[in-house]
């Protein structure tokens, strides 16, 4: 039943914004050209508060679609990406007790592990979340852990998105998206093992280390690594986005 809401959800809202372009546009020819500006500001907020409320609602792998689009504001009015660029920061969190199922689950007895994990997340992503914890003697360590049922719901959200982009290549040219969504399948399933991630950090770790560069990598512990939980050594930081830390 739950995907089926989701596929109902998907379907009013695409197609709530397809009919409502292709009005708009009809409306548009009919105004004055110097009313039309005006008129496209005002349609292009609506579709986006559409947009953006769809994807708040649905989480899911819309939440990678929306954070992907945040970044082209070459392709998007800005009224898109007002809404899109709040996914990086405005994920809902996971509650705790379900975060610490997942972690007896994958890791065993937490006590032999860790003296303490803070409940509060540091981050929140579409695929998981991060908690700042001590291991057992006294090393600050972050771990993440994957959303529960996340991988279903990726992978139900990505054939909804593949139908989509089906019917609107029937019925707009040069709207087949299916190259693209088929590399972002492939990323996604990677994406949801964190094994890969493992992998590709020590390895940049182990590269860092050789050439000597001032580029810090947090040390992984391989123990401590399955296909839903990842331990990594903490590294106090800040975001890139934040200007007035990097002056």
């Amino acid at each position: 039943m739950e995907n089926w809401n989701r596929k109902w959800r998907t379907l009013w809202c695409w197609s709530n914004v397809y009919l409502g372009w292709k009005v708009a546009q009809a409306r548009s020819r009919a105004l004055p050209q110097d009313k039309q500006a005006a008129y496209w500001e005002q349609r292009h907020e609506h579709f986006a508060n559409l947009v953006w409320d769809n994807i708040k609602e649905l989480k899911g792998w819309w939440v990678k679609v929306g954070q992907f689009l945040s970044t082209r504001s070459d392709l998007l009015p800005q009224q898109y990406i007002h809404h899109l660029i709040k996914l990086q920061d405005m994920m809902p969190t996971t509650p705790y007790a379900v975060i610490e199922k997942t972690l007896q689950t994958e890791l065993g007895d937490l006590s032999q592990i860790f003296s303490r994990i803070e409940e509060k997340p540091l981050a929140s992503a579409s695929i998981g979340q991060v908690h700042r914890a001590w291991l057992t003697d006294g090393t600050a360590v972050v771990v993440k852990v994957q959303h529960a049922d996340v991988e279903s719901l990726l992978m139900h959200d990505m054939a909804n998105l593949k139908q989509l982009s089906w019917a609107f290549g029937m019925l707009e040219q040069g709207m087949n998206f299916a190259p693209i969504l088929e590399e972002w399948q492939k990323a996604a399933s990677k994406e949801l093992d964190f094994r890969f991630e493992y992998a590709h950090q020590t390895r940049a770790y182990d590269a860092a280390q050789r050439s000597g560069i001032g580029v810090v990598i947090p040390k992984c512990y391989p123990n401590l690594v399955t296909k839903s939980v990842m331990v990594m050594e903490f590294i106090d930081g800040f975001k890139v986005t934040d200007v007035a830390k990097l002056d």
